[in-house]
């Protein structure tokens, strides 16, 4: 039985490469007799008209893909798409590739893929199809110092390989590639970037020279659904944080204790800006100021500390800041020395208020510190907090004492106890200390009387 199968395996064989054979026998033939025909009856300018046709049709055919070459370096410069395709490729990197490079860096979760050398990956963008590919030039890029890890000073130079990428298309799509893909590579790299940014905390340093801004990663928890504040006012910082394209001056009055920081992590983290921390009191001379404010970063947070304490510095910064793009401006005042010239119409964009700790700051503080959402003690928690002033830090404080919500919550009740006697004594004192002055006022005032009467 297997005899045979395999017998009329062969047989059929037999007959495709016959098939195949006579096929090839017909066409060539075809060929032959119509290049005859062609030569004794045709002109030899129409003759050569066909041929190029027939040759330009073929090179078509056989030629119909395009390649752009992008090159990591154009002379001294980086080439910004090719570090746009990079970050592009990483979320299509295939996982069955037969060579990957791994990463991930410490603020990262997830294991980075990239493409390795003479890796190809394929891409579409509206129906059409396009092929990556990474290549390297050894020795043909700039000059590197290779350090030596001891010393800490250049141990030899060499030339760092110059990589570039190589993407394939059809050629008709050239324009449709050059015009509407490669900008969808750049907006969607520069999404991607934003999204993975590091912030940066800018503090004044000073050098050898002048003061000058030194950047720490700033790693905060602090979020919009996180913060202690009344939504309505959340809502509001968030809209204004929307509104990227123009410049928006917040001013924040605060009492020690009341969120400042968090507020400023909050809005740094909302729309991954960098914060600059400038304190005016550090600032001698206008130049000085102008200065440090053109060498900030275009999407940045300025933090102007103690805006309370000059408002001839505030004038300073307005007219600086006319020479500097800054994106967002956030002057912090005390409350209780405020100078009521910030508050005129057209210095401020915003103001917020941060005030001490209401009922809806409670429960955020509470979902974060304890995880709950409701409790029998809130209401009594609530009524209290009405009752006395207290800032969202010492709330946090308290809850932070214990991780049963029971005791931590009994224990902010006596807190809060506490604080209310603390405020009546206080009070009492006052009232007492004024008693004893409109007394003792009314005393000297008699006794002036009698002296002139005298």
């Amino acid at each position: 039985m297997e005899k045979a199968t395999m017998s009329s395996q062969k047989l059929t064989q037999m007959a495709k490469t016959k098939a195949i054979d006579s096929a090839a026998a017909s066409a060539t033939a075809t060929i032959m007799l119509i290049r005859t025909l062609a030569r004794d009856y045709l002109p030899r300018e129409l003759r050569h008209f066909i041929f190029s046709k027939l040759t330009a049709f073929m090179n078509t055919a056989l030629h119909s893909e395009l390649t752009l070459v992008i090159e990591e370096r154009i002379k001294l410069d980086r080439n910004h798409l090719f570090r746009a395709a990079k970050l592009y490729l990483e979320p299509i990197v295939p996982h069955d590739s037969e060579r990957l490079r791994v990463s991930m860096t410490k603020k990262e979760t997830n294991v980075a893929l990239a493409l390795e050398k003479n890796q190809e990956i394929i891409d579409t963008f509206n129906g059409v199809t396009l092929k990556w590919k990474l290549f390297s030039k050894p020795d043909s890029g700039m000059l590197v110092a290779d350090r030596n890890s001891n010393t800490g000073y250049s141990s030899s130079i060499r030339k760092k390989e110059g990589r570039y990428y190589e993407l394939r298309f059809h050629k008709k799509h050239k324009d449709m590639v050059i015009d509407s893909y490669l900008k969808h590579v750049v907006e969607k790299a520069q999404k991607m970037k934003e999204k993975n940014k590091v912030i940066k905390l800018f503090m004044l340093k000073q050098n050898t020279i002048r003061k000058a801004w030194q950047p720490v990663n700033f790693d905060h928890p602090a979020t919009f659904d996180t913060l202690a504040m009344d939504m309505d006012l959340k809502r509001n910082i968030m809209e204004d944080l929307e509104r990227q394209g123009m410049e928006t001056r917040v001013l924040v009055v605060w009492s020690p204790g009341t969120g400042k920081s968090s507020l400023i992590a909050a809005m740094a983290n909302y729309v991954k800006f960098d914060i600059y921390d400038l304190e005016l009191t550090e600032i001698r001379t206008n130049s000085e100021l102008r200065r440090l404010l053109v060498t900030t970063g275009n999407k940045s947070i300025l933090v102007v500390e103690d805006i309370d304490c000059s408002i001839e510095l505030h004038d300073r910064i307005a007219k600086a800041k006319a020479m500097t793009p800054i994106q967002n401006s956030h002057h912090h005042a005390n409350q209780e020395k405020i100078d009521t010239a910030l508050l005129r119409a057209g210095r401020m964009d915003m103001h917020i208020h941060l005030s001490y700790c209401t009922p809806y700051g409670f429960k955020m503080l509470a979902s974060n510190y304890l995880g709950i959402e409701e409790h029998p003690l809130f209401s009594e928690v609530e009524e209290k907090l009405l009752e006395t002033n207290i800032t969202p830090a010492e709330v946090g404080e308290q809850l932070m004492k214990s991780e049963d919500p029971d005791t931590s919550l009994r224990g902010l009740i006596k807190f809060l106890e506490c604080k209310k006697r603390e405020i009546h004594e206080h009070a009492a004192k006052q009232e007492s200390s004024q008693i004893e002055q409109t007394s003792k006022d009314d005393e000297e005032e008699y006794a002036m009387k009698l002296a002139k009467k005298e």
